[in-house]
């Protein structure tokens, strides 16, 4: 028969290594999703700075076409 390997208990090193490596990568993954967020807060602060650009750029293009117009009626 195949022996069995007998496990020591763990001893105060390992059980104290293991609970702050636990706790480490805690904190890690709530820094990765609080950097997530943070992120998709920017892009949607930059989509919506765009998105009022392409309407102020809209809106002056319509000024310059009717300006052009009226200039053109009165040559």
């Amino acid at each position: 028969m195949p022996k069995k390997r007998s496990r020591s208990p763990p001893d105060d090193f390992c059980i104290d290594k293991r609970r702050r490596n636990n706790l480490a990568a805690a904190k890690y993954r709530q820094k990765k999703v609080d950097r997530i967020s943070e992120l998709e807060s920017v892009v949607a602060d930059v989509t919506r700075e765009r998105d009022d650009l392409k309407l102020q750029l809209a809106m002056s293009n319509r000024e310059i076409e009717l300006l052009r117009n009226l200039l053109s009626k009165k040559e």
